[in-house]
C-alpha cells in the first residue's frame, strides 16, 4: 500500500490518529497568532508532528514523513527562539498542515500519497533558518543579568520565595492526565454498536409486550418473570442513551469538516494575510 509496511489494519489506525492531530495542529496556529510566544502551544504543536513524523516513518510512508519532519524544524526554531513567529510562518505551517492532510486521505483511500512537494518544502527549510540579527536574544540577556543575590537583601529573598506561587502542573502531566480518560474508536464500530442496541431495544419491546398480555391474562405483576422484564427494560433503556452519547460529536468538528470545506477558524487568519490587517477570533 505505502512504502515497505502495509499492514492495513495500522494503517487506519495511523490514519484516525493523524486527523485528530492535524485538528489539533490548526487551532493551535490560530491560536499562536493571538499569543506567539507561548510555549505550551508551541509545544502541543511539536509533539502532534513528531508524532505523525516517527509513526510514519515507522509504517514506510516516506513523503509524510518528510514533510512533517521540515514543519516539526520550524517548530523547533519558534521553541528555540532562533526564529520569529511571522505572517509567512503561520502561512507555510498552514500550508503543511493542509498538505499532510491530503496525503493522510489518500492513505484512506489505499492510494500512494505522492505530491510535488518540492516547493514546500524549500519555503519550510527557509523558515526554519535562523535569521542573523544585533538584536540580543534571551540567552545573552540572560547572561548579562547580574543573579539576584547580588542585588537582593537575603531577607528579602527569603520573603519571596515564601510569597512564590506554587508551580503549575506541566504539560507533560496534564497530557497524561487527559490520555488517561479518553480512547480513539472507529467511528464505524460505533455504528455497528449502536445498531446492534437499536435491536435489543426492539426485542426489549417485544418482551415488555409479551409479559403485559400475561399480566392481563392469568400472570402476577411481582411474579419473577414480570420483574426480570422490568429490570432488563431499565438496563436496556440504560444502554441506549449510553451508545447514543458516545456517538455524539462536539459542534466543532462539524464546522471545521464540513461538506463545503469550510473552516470558520482560519478564516480570520486567511483574511489578515490577505488584507494586510489583523483580524481574529476571541471566545
Amino acid at each position: 500500500m505505502c512504502g515497505t509496511y502495509s499492514d492495513p489494519d495500522l494503517i487506519q489506525q495511523f490514519v484516525l490518529e493523524a486527523r485528530d492531530l492535524l485538528q489539533s495542529i490548526e487551532q493551535d496556529l490560530i491560536a499562536l497568532e493571538l499569543s506567539p510566544e507561548d510555549d505550551e502551544i508551541l509545544n502541543r504543536m511539536f509533539r502532534a508532528l513528531h508524532t505523525i513524523k516517527g509513526t510514519s516513518a515507522f509504517l514506510g510512508i516516506e513523503p509524510v514523513a518528510r514533510l512533517s519532519h521540515c514543519a516539526e524544524d520550524v517548530l523547533g526554531g519558534l521553541r528555540g527562539r532562533e526564529i520569529q513567529f511571522t505572517r509567512r510562518t503561520t502561512n507555510v505551517l498552514l500550508a503543511a498542515r493542509d498538505q499532510l492532510g491530503q496525503m493522510i486521505d489518500d492513505l484512506d483511500r489505499g492510494a500512494t500519497p505522492i505530491f510535488a512537494t518540492d516547493n514546500l518544502l524549500t519555503e519550510l527549510e527557509r523558515c526554519s533558518q535562523p535569521k542573523i540579527s544585533d538584536t540580543p536574544t534571551r540567552d545573552d540577556l540572560e547572561r548579562q543579568t547580574p543573579p539576584v543575590s547580588s542585588v537582593v537583601p537575603p531577607d528579602v529573598q527569603g520573603s519571596l520565595m515564601d510569597s512564590a506561587p506554587a508551580a503549575n502542573p506541566t504539560a507533560a502531566d496534564i497530557e497524561l492526565s487527559s490520555a488517561t480518560q479518553t480512547m480513539r474508536v472507529d467511528v464505524n464500530k460505533l455504528d455497528d454498536l449502536i445498531n446492534l442496541v437499536g435491536e435489543l431495544v426492539l426485542e426489549r419491546n417485544r418482551l415488555l409486550q409479551l409479559v403485559n398480555d400475561g399480566i392481563s391474562e392469568s400472570l402476577d405483576e411481582d411474579s419473577p418473570l414480570a420483574l426480570t422484564a422490568a429490570r432488563i427494560s431499565s438496563v436496556t433503556q440504560e444502554l441506549q442513551f449510553a451508545t447514543l452519547r458516545t456517538r455524539m460529536v462536539p459542534i466543532h468538528h462539524f464546522l471545521q469538516d464540513s461538506a463545503a470545506g469550510a473552516r470558520p477558524f482560519r478564516v480570520p487568519s486567511e483574511r489578515s494575510g490577505t488584507s494586510g490587517k489583523w483580524t481574529g477570533c476571541r471566545d
